[in-house]
């Protein structure tokens, strides 16, 4: 094919022209979580494995193929394993986003081509391990099994110590609510309290708003210089065996 131009003739002979077959080589160039930018390592990003934090919901990771000529055509595919197990295209888009992974270990591999569609097949890989927050780990299941172990283990400890209280004082209550300086309505509130009843209970049965018998407890409480029903319930056992 020849064309005349100001110089002369230009020749241009298609059977010259030479496919690109060199292999161009694959490299991470950037990490972002939910678009910021993490910097690792010097101009390219090569890094073999990242731990990533799951209080990120986006991933993206960008790359490129090291082959300069017409380099907007080169092609790119990628795969997370063991989430896919086909080669996903990409076209020329060079960055893979990634979103909503659940905890666990993966594997990100990358290929690239040429704009003759020569590929490098090995491409780049990167070892992801993304961590669970902090409440699915198995340490914080124990930390809160034996939480409500130990929380169990004092409701229970607070409950025999009442029923034995319960026990000590029986009949010889009377003789010691006697000496406390009680209205005739906290004397009936506390020998409900000494039967064991709750505050819904004696709700109920004394017909009174959870108010009303939240203040009489609270009066009861400033008389006998007590500050819970344990301690309550153990200081009319001690005035009771001392009147027995």
């Amino acid at each position: 094919m020849f064309f005349g131009g100001v110089n002369g003739f230009n020749v241009f002979r298609p059977e010259e022209v030479r496919e690109n077959s060199s292999i161009p080589p694959i490299r991470w160039t950037a990490f972002y979580q939910n678009g910021q930018e993490v910097r690792v390592g010097g101009p390219y990003l090569d890094p073999p494995s990242l731990r990533l934090s799951s209080q990120f919901d986006l991933y993206e990771f960008d790359f490129s193929a090291l082959c300069y000529f017409m380099p907007a055509l080169n092609q790119f595919a990628y795969k997370l394993e063991p989430r896919d197990q086909e080669w996903i295209p990409l076209g020329t888009e060079n960055t893979v986003a990634i979103s909503h992974l659940k905890p666990g270990d993966y594997r990100l591999r990358v290929k690239g081509s040429n704009p003759d569609g020569v590929w490098n097949e090995d491409g780049v890989e990167i070892s992801l391990e993304l961590i669970p927050p902090f409440w699915r780990t198995s340490w914080f299941a124990v930390l809160a099994l034996l939480f409500v172990a130990s929380g169990a283990a004092i409701v229970i400890r607070m409950w025999l110590k009442l029923k034995s209280a319960f026990m000590v004082v029986g009949d010889r209550a009377d003789g010691a609510i006697a000496g406390y300086g009680l209205t005739s309505r906290e004397q009936e509130i506390l020998r409900l309290i000494l039967q064991g009843d709750s505050n819904k209970e004696i709700e109920k049965k004394l017909f009174i708003s959870a108010s009303t018998v939240r203040n009489h407890i609270s009066n009861i409480y400033q008389k006998l210089g007590v500050r819970n029903r344990v301690e309550l319930i153990n200081q009319i056992a001690k005035d009771a065996r001392k009147k027995a």
